[in-house]
């Protein structure tokens, strides 16, 4: 193939020609690719969401003050590390049907619950108390199940712990609640014999004023000794809380503490939270499990100090009561015995009355709490069945990425069929293996009827008709430097486009001035005699056997107007009556042999012959 430097116009030219090439091969290469992404993608994920939100929880249940606040610090975090805990998992395995609940703790169960565990993910959302359950799974009926069951499962066993504190307090307060009634009969009891064996009804004033005054000291006095007893068993108790796994199902609470063991209470039980549900997973000497044992160190200390304070002021306060209490008593000394002793009684029976009356109060309170049955978890948001897995083929990007090395394989096949086409593809291919100039370029036309072929002469101010010009003015320049005046149109395969080149040049020229003879020298397939509407004969052949006058067969613009054309159609230009034709004459049967004996050659693939300017 002939070599010349190559611009960026001969390139586009190159992809303009090749472009099935680029085409077809891009799109090869992103069918291929799709195609690929889709066999190899990964199983299908699905991901279902639950949504749970915990709220403030507060249960007065009198002695024992139940108080739980959730914020979006530490706790939040601990409950998350709950969630995914041991136990919650196990819960969520046995409704799952994955273990029977009379199945032990083995490997083969350990395995099927970290399994679960690990298909979970725990997340908050925002700075809210809303806490998101992520289940992922294979097939989106168990992701959706998964994540519901692992919310149900941790508000169950919440719910449990919630609900056994406040049992615990129940237990408490039964317990007093029956020592103060058996305390009351027995006063009642003592009050009513005294008034019958001593027939007593009332005392004077005087006795029923200081009497009062002597109850309600003692009713003080008992209440001291009772929040004393009180601080004293928490105390007993938050002494060993750093000690015992697990103490976070212990409460601690006390509405006759101060106000800063208070503050310091809720703190503490987040840390046992957050200790308990590590213990789940770590040994006691793990490096978190031994940092919150140091801060559960430090926060019971303060609330000792604080326990210890407050027991030595209710101490005090006992101390002073009791002083009062014996100073009015020596008072009533005075007073006759059975008087006293009546009013003894009577006072011991209101005394304990009361205590009664509120014991049975927070008893009521503690009952309705318990069938209340607080829920700190709640689930606002169930997980919903997917519809779309989260891996699906990565067909779009596969398809462009496909598309791009598609086209850039593509323009390199390209160029590469160009650099093995031999054929002429240019000017300049032609210009440099021919060792010839080329004097004109033609555009392919294809006509609908043979007189749509006569371009300069029905088309003459068509692109067409310029080109026939252009290259009759090239041709005139020829002819300038080496006389020419014999043009022979021909090509090297039939179909090529020659009697259209023979006829419309012949017709530029005569519209040029020049006296032009167009001769049809096809002796096989001759159309040029159908192009301007003449006979074959009389023509070339009959000349050439002898059988006619060479005059006979030149065709003028007269023989034009008597044939198809007619009159109106050659005065469409001027320059019509510079033309003369001589047409093919009658087809011999074996015309390379006629012409061979008469001396003359053999036209084969030459379509005509232009004599100008003769």
């Amino acid at each position: 193939m002939a070599q010349y430097d190559i611009n960026l116009r001969e390139y586009w030219r190159i992809i303009r020609k090749r472009k099935a090439i680029v085409i077809l091969t891009t799109l090869l290469l992103v069918l291929f690719s799709i195609v690929m992404s889709i066999v190899r993608a990964p199983s299908p994920l699905y991901e279902a969401t639950c949504s749970v939100k915990f709220e403030k929880s507060v249960s007065p249940i009198g002695i024992y003050t139940q108080i739980i606040s959730w914020g979006p610090g530490d706790i939040i975090e601990t409950q998350m590390a709950v969630i995914k805990s041991y136990p919650v998992f196990t819960k969520v395995a046995e409704a799952l049907g994955r273990i029977s609940k009379a199945e032990d703790t083995d490997v083969a169960v350990s395995r099927i619950i970290s399994d679960l565990q690990s298909r979970v993910k725990v997340s908050q959302e925002g700075n809210s108390n809303i806490v998101n359950i992520t289940a992922t799974a294979q097939r989106p009926a168990f992701a959706a199940a998964l994540a519901n069951q692992v919310a149900l499962a941790y508000k169950d066993i919440r719910a449990l712990e919630v609900n056994q504190r406040i049992a615990e307090a129940i237990k408490f307060i039964k317990n007093q609640l029956e020592i103060v009634r058996h305390r009351l009969k027995r006063s009642e009891d003592r009050l009513r014999e005294f008034r019958e064996s001593e027939d007593i009804v009332a005392l004077p004033a005087q006795s029923a004023n200081l009497l009062a005054r002597v109850n309600s000291l003692e009713t003080k006095l008992a209440e001291a000794v009772q929040a004393k007893m009180e601080l004293q068993d928490v105390l007993k108790r938050i002494k060993k809380a750093s000690s015992h796994p697990l103490s976070s199902k212990k409460s601690y609470s006390s509405d006759k503490a101060s106000t800063l063991y208070r503050r310091l209470n809720p703190r503490l039980v987040d840390l046992m939270l957050k200790r308990d549900s590590l213990l789940i997973e770590y040994t006691s000497s793990h490096p978190q499990v031994v940092e919150i044992d140091k801060q559960i160190s430090q926060i019971t200390r303060k609330m000792i100090i604080e326990l210890e304070s407050r027991v030595k002021i209710q101490a005090h306060k006992e101390k002073t009561l009791r002083g009062e209490v014996n100073l009015i008593k020596a008072q009533i000394q005075a007073l006759p015995a059975k008087g006293l002793e009546l009013a003894r009684l009577e006072g011991d029976v209101d005394r304990t009355s009361k205590i009664y009356s509120l014991l049975e109060s927070k008893y009521q309170e503690a009952l309705i709490q318990n069938a209340e049955r607080p829920e700190e978890v709640t689930i606002i948001r169930p997980g919903i069945e997917p519809s779309r897995p989260i891996n699906p083929p990565n067909t779009a990007s596969s398809g462009v990425l496909g598309a791009m090395i598609g086209l850039v394989l593509g323009l390199v096949f390209a160029f590469v069929v160009e650099t093995l086409d031999t054929s002429l593809g240019a000017i300049d291919d032609v210009e440099e293996t021919l060792g010839l100039p080329v004097v004109g370029l033609i555009p392919h036309v294809g006509p609908s009827d043979d007189r749509a072929i006569l371009i300069p002469h029905f088309s003459s101010q068509s692109v067409l008709a310029e080109s026939f010009r252009s290259l009759r003015a090239n041709l005139q320049f020829s002819a300038l430097e080496k006389d020419i005046k014999t043009i022979v149109v021909t090509s090297a395969t039939p179909l090529e486009g020659k009697t259209a080149v023979a006829a419309n040049l012949a017709i530029a020229m005569a519209q040029g001035g020049l006296k032009t003879l167009l001769m049809s020298t096809d002796l096989r397939k001759p159309t040029l005699y159908r192009l301007f509407g003449l006979d074959a004969s009389p023509g070339l052949t009959d000349f050439l056997l002898g059988n006619g006058d060479y005059s006979e067969t030149i065709r003028t613009v007269a023989d034009l107007m008597m044939g198809k054309m007619g009159v109106d159609e050659i005065m469409l230009t001027p320059g019509m009556d510079n033309l003369n034709i001589i047409t093919c004459g009658k087809i011999p049967s074996n015309p390379a042999e006629r012409s061979d004996s008469n001396g003359y050659p053999a036209p084969y693939f030459c379509s005509g012959c232009l004599y100008f300017g003769y």
